[in-house]
């Protein structure tokens, strides 16, 4: 198979929690995106990958996801019920929110543009566990500007941390994607065979019909 094909009528990805046995390969990703970053000047913490393949679950629900194609890792986002960190009005942290904490993805597959994948997953994933916003606060400004200008996201301000990090805190309304079913599929559970559903009985995941592709075109 090549490009997104896929058997059998299959999603061409897939969003699961990760597994104990994906530590290797999470750290090979990681490694090649801190190399990446490196020929590019610049630099990332880069998480222990046993303690990313470990998971974490809050209020009952995974909050580490991993995106695959076949049995490549494209990348991975974790994820945390709250509005993180400072410079959130009191009115913003009230609302039911996801924050996105982190992303990583593979450079072999940056031309699919998987953040942007994988953020679509998650907009839609809070708007079908009633998380009426999805937060996120990267500290370049470029990265900033890409998620507000080509990616739909609100700029509110920009605050530094008490970690005293400068970050740019951006919000978008959570929304169910009727598309995004026909190119990912979500397993619940780590082992499940199952795609997990909606609490209204559809997928948890769908994505606009521009979706992308591996000429380079669409997100």
């Amino acid at each position: 198979m090549s490009g997104h094909e896929t058997a059998a009528g299959l999603p061409p990805y897939l969003m699961r929690p990760p597994r104990r046995e994906d530590e290797p390969v999470l750290g090979r990703l990681l490694i090649a995106r801190r190399s990446w970053l490196a020929a590019r000047g610049l630099t990332a913490d880069a998480p222990d990958p046993a303690a990313v393949a470990e998971g974490t679950v809050v209020l009952g629900l995974p909050m580490t996801w991993t995106l695959w194609e076949g049995q490549d890792l494209v990348g991975y986002t974790q994820l945390f019920p709250l509005s993180l960190g400072g410079g959130w009005t009191y009115r913003e942290r009230s609302q039911p929110s996801l924050s996105i904490l982190a992303t990583w993805t593979h450079p072999l597959h940056r031309a699919d543009r998987p953040s942007r994948l994988m953020a679509w997953w998650v907009l839609d994933f809070a708007a079908r566990h009633q998380f009426a916003h999805v937060r996120r606060a990267p500290t370049r400004e470029r990265l900033a500007r890409c998620f507000r200008d080509e990616h739909g996201w609100e700029h509110r301000r920009t605050r530094a941390w008490p970690d005293g990090i400068t970050r740019h805190l951006m919000t978008r309304e959570s929304q169910v994607m009727p598309g995004l079913a026909a190119l990912i599929a979500t397993f619940a559970q780590p082992g499940s065979t199952d795609i997990a559903s909606s609490p209204d009985g559809g997928s948890l995941c769908r994505v606009p019909p521009h979706h992308a592709n591996r000429n380079g075109t669409g997100p």
